[in-house]
């Protein structure tokens, strides 16, 4: 991947554009949550597909889908916003949070859980909190049953998050 766009502010939020090998575009972003600093939490948001085939009408992702990012490609996302600040690979952050959700459905890329499992093999972040955004579209039974393995295996004591969001634009059922 090669990064073609970053914009932002430090204290709040930055977002990035790349591009991959193939040509297709990725966006992430790294934000803060005021008034809390960095050193406190950190949130990271990256891009599990290329678009997505789900195609909610509220939503800016679709209607191109043009595959899934690969694990590399995941973390390569996650480098690219965590070597700048701690090249040591040491992540001293109390709540390092990385959602699963800035472009795509996650439960439709298995590599999602292997970014999971192997973050800390990159990085020493005692703070990290895997956190998983899905409409948990039909046919992401395998994805969410390895997902439940996972948490509970390394996860424990509140340090991973799991939303389930139900999208419509139907304002008799909101």
């Amino acid at each position: 991947m090669k990064l073609i766009s970053q914009q932002g502010r430090e204290d709040l939020a930055i977002v990035y554009v790349a591009r991959s090998e193939g040509g297709n575009l990725v966006e992430f972003v790294e934000s803060l949550h005021p008034p809390k600093p960095r050193e406190e939490k950190w949130i990271l948001t990256i891009s599990t597909l290329y678009g997505c085939p789900v195609n909610c009408t509220i939503c800016d992702a679709g209607p191109f889908y043009l595959g899934r990012i690969s694990k590399e490609g995941m973390f390569w996302q996650l480098d690219k916003m965590i070597s700048g600040k701690y090249p040591d690979e040491h992540i001293p952050v109390k709540q390092l949070k990385v959602h699963f959700t800035r472009m795509g459905e996650p439960t439709f890329n298995m590599a999602v859980l292997d970014v999971i499992k192997e973050f800390d093999w990159y990085w020493k972040a005692p703070g990290f909190m895997p956190s998983i955004s899905t409409i948990a579209p039909r046919g992401s039974e395998k994805f969410l049953d390895e997902l439940i393995s996972l948490k509970n295996e390394k996860f424990m004591n509140g340090r991973f998050q799991l939303q389930f969001s139900i999208h419509t634009t139907d304002s008799k059922k909101t």
